[in-house]
């Protein structure tokens, strides 16, 4: 997987977290297009892993600072300290292991809509499925 792939997946999972209705189609059709090099396990991590634990937070505040879109850069700046101090700190990785395993749970419904979308999608680009988690 390439650091543009990746990054690309990130910005298009972002849309997930915004406070509007899901577009799970939308983001279905940007992951197809964008991520393509990804694997389906690639794809799940950066979700749960990566994009959720940053993001998610936004989506469970009464009063969302994010209502349309985030900035690509700043997710991008974002997830990547996330992951950078995570590999740093053995306590903060603690922390993530936490915050991943609530993300797991908040969170599951958003991705098996998701993974049911890409499939769809993938499906009818003929580039393959994408399996549940």
């Amino acid at each position: 997987m390439t650091d543009s792939a990746r990054r690309n997946c990130w910005i298009s999972l972002s849309d997930l977290f915004v406070d509007n209705v899901l577009d799970f189609q939308g983001v279905a059709v940007q992951m197809v297009r964008h991520c393509q090099p990804m694997s389906d396990e690639d794809i799940r991590r950066a979700f749960f892993y990566e994009v959720a634990p940053v993001l998610g937070p936004q989506t469970l505040s009464p009063a969302p600072l994010v209502w349309t879109e985030f900035d690509s850069d700043e997710v991008i700046k974002d997830v990547t300290a996330r992951i950078q101090r995570r590999a740093l700190s053995p306590l903060f990785h603690i922390q993530c292991l936490i915050g991943d395993f609530a993300c797991r749970l908040w969170f599951a419904f958003i991705w098996k809509e998701l993974a049911k979308a890409i499939a769809e999608e993938r499906s009818s680009s003929h580039t393959g499925d994408m399996n549940a988690p």
